[in-house]
This record gives C-alpha cells, structure tokens and sequence, in this order.
C-alpha cells in the first residue's frame, strides 16, 4: 500500500478524535453550566423525635427512615425527614448541595439567630416569625403539655417551679395556658407574677434555707430539662409534649408523670429564608417549598411515612388526627 493511500485513513481519524474531544468538551461545558446552589439548613440536636442528632445507639431502621442528605449528614427525625424528601426531590434537577447548621432554641430566632434558608426544626408558627421568615405549609400540630416529679414537694418550696426552653413559644405563653387551667393551683400566682414583662419575680422568690432558685428556670436544651426534672431541679417541665415524652426517655431510672392533656396547640411549619441567595438560590428556595406542599398534600403524603418512622408506636390525640384529615382527606 502506497503512501498516498494512508493519508485518508489518518486525516479520518484525526477528525475523529478531534469529533471526540469536542463532545467530551461541550458536555464538560454544559455541566459546569449549571450553578451549584448551597443552601444552608438549620437542624437541632435535642429536639426529638422532630429534628436531633443521631446517637451512637440510633434506633431508627434504616430500612424504613428516608436516606437523604440531613439524614446521611446524621440528623433524625419527623421535620427532618420531611425535608430531606424534598431534597431529593430537587437534587433530580438541580445542583443542590445541602449545609447543615447546627441551632438551638436561641440561635434558631432573634437577635443571635445564625445564618439559615431552611430551618427543619420544631418551630410554632408565631405572627412574628411570620414576620421575618417564609413558610412552607403547616406539617405538624403540637401541643404544650409538661412533666411534673413523681412525688410534688408539700412543704416548703426549695426548687424551681418550672422549667422551659429558651426562646419557645412554651416559654412565657406555655406556663400561663398551664397555670391557668387549674393544674398547678398552689404556684399559680407565683408562676403568673413570674411571667409578666419586667417582673423580677423568677429570680428572687424561691428562697428557702438549704437553697435560692428561679421560680422558672430556663434551658438551652430540651436534654438538661429532662435533666433538671430528674435531679429534682424543677417540679414541672413545660414543653411541647411530644419533646417533653422523648427526652424523659433518655433517663429509664427517672420516676415521672406525663400530662394527660395539652394546653395550648403548636402548629409546625419549616421556615425558610432568603438572604444572602442569588437568582438561582432564590429559585431554589421557591421550588422547596412548593416541593413539600405537593409531597405532603398528595395521598400517600410525606407526613405519615415520617409519623411512621419516628412518632410510632404513640397514638395520635383526635386534635392531630383531624390535622392530618384536612390535609390529606385520610389518617392510617
């Protein structure tokens, strides 16, 4: 075969590689398009079963709990759950990355609020978180209820009436719906003096010989009022009452009493903001939102395989039934 007859051949098959190269270019190109969007997620580690840090004896089946980022990133729970699907949902068709943000009861709102576009957190919805913050539809309803020591003090008051998280919409509203329903008759007074704007009362009328206390002592954490109530700190530990149920667990040797009853009822949203977030970021945002409201208004909505994995085996109150029955025409 003659020169002449391989420079075909080779001038081919430089185009071809040349063909190749342009492909594996343009596709580099087309993918480095599309702008990665962060969003930041605010998650709590004391709030369960609604958003926590799972611990090194995690009970949750990994069969049954929904793999998303917040869960792979190791957070649990109801909100979380319900969020990491829409997650998912969006990571089909956008570059979304998640961040998680550690909160707490202060850090979640207010003046040391940190820096979040997703709060998938138990967070009552308030006129003024309203304010400040957008929701996605209601995924939740709640109730204020307590846990008192399993034998109430009779003499003379040498503890802390109360306790509360800091910062809840159980704080200040919590003990007066408590105090007020005639359940705490003998610190009722006490516990309403305590409460009122610029009172001075919670730091300086528990006084007794062997100890000075606040009437009402407040918390950071979900997990030192469970064990402020078992060490004897506080007489009532006020909270929503699923919370209240799953830190008191975490003590087997802790001798309790649950309210039968709750007080005051706590709608749960996942808040969002958009500061700081680009066109895209925004974008994304806006389709997160929309994501959860089709997910949990459809049939076989995201709440009840949420409920399944991390609220069961309790049974729902009638108030929560009937919730879940106005968004889903259905309660299984």
């Amino acid at each position: 075969m003659s020169y002449k007859s391989k420079t075909p051949v080779k001038v081919c098959m430089r185009a071809m590689l040349a063909g190749v190269i342009a492909t594996a270019m343009l596709l580099s190109l087309e993918a480095g398009a599309q702008e990665i969007v962060v969003l930041k997620v605010g998650v709590r580690a004391d709030a369960a079963p609604f958003s926590y840090r799972a611990s090194a004896n995690d009970r949750t089946d990994p069969q049954r709990a929904l793999p998303g980022p917040l869960y792979r990133a190791g957070y649990r729970g109801y909100m979380v759950q319900i969020c990491d699907a829409a997650f998912r949902e969006l990571q089909r068709d956008i570059a979304l990355e998640i961040e998680p943000v550690p909160v707490d009861t202060v850090t979640r709102f207010g003046e040391a609020q940190v820096a979040w576009h997703v709060l998938c957190d138990p967070a009552s919805i308030t006129p003024r978180r309203l304010r400040n913050q957008m929701p996605t539809v209601p995924v939740y309803l709640s109730g204020i209820g307590y846990a008192t020591t399993a034998e109430i003090p009779k003499g003379i008051l040498c503890q802390s009436v109360a306790g509360i998280a800091d910062n809840t919409t159980a704080s200040h509203a919590g003990i007066r719906a408590v105090a007020n329903s005639g359940e705490v008759p003998r610190w009722r007074d006490l516990l309403l003096s305590a409460i009122e704007p610029g009172s001075r009362a919670h730091s300086l009328s528990v006084e007794c010989e062997q100890n000075t206390a606040e009437v009402v002592l407040t918390k950071r954490s979900h997990a030192d009022l469970a064990r402020a109530l078992c060490s004897g700190e506080i007489i009532y530990y006020i909270g929503d009452l699923e919370i209240v149920r799953k830190n008191l667990e975490a003590f087997p040797d802790c001798r309790y009493e649950l309210s039968d009853s709750t007080y005051r009822d706590e709608r749960y949203t996942i808040f969002t903001r958009q500061d700081g977030l680009n066109d895209a970021g925004r974008a994304a945002l806006a389709r997160f939102r929309e994501t959860v409201a089709a997910q949990v208004l459809q049939s076989d909505s995201s709440l009840l395989d949420a409920y399944d994995v991390y609220l069961t085996p309790v049974k729902p109150s009638r108030k929560l039934a009937a919730f879940y029955w106005s968004l889903i025409g259905r309660f299984e």
